[in-house]
């Protein structure tokens, strides 16, 4: 792991992340674990599986979100000419 780039993560993202994976590991594995243990699971993957993720998945996902938003704005009523 020491010879990948450190990839960095916002605060409020890895505090989501950190939360995340609590809820996981309380829902599907009925484990309750602290922040700090789920603090470093987190730490690990994006550490591990991160740089394989990135740069090009990130352009995968910008493109399914934008295609999500293209199909969402169809499903909306046009505007009103008249109104």
């Amino acid at each position: 792991m020491r010879d990948k780039k450190p990839i960095t993560i916002a605060a409020a993202a890895r505090t989501r992340a950190v939360a995340s994976i609590r809820r996981y590991f309380a829902d599907e594995l009925d484990q309750e674990i602290g922040e700090l243990k789920a603090g470093l699971v987190f730490d690990y993957f994006v550490a591990d599986i991160g740089p394989t993720m990135s740069p090009g998945s990130v352009g995968l996902v910008r493109a399914f979100y934008w295609a999500r938003w293209v199909e969402s704005r169809r499903m909306l009523p046009s505007p009103d000419p008249n109104a």
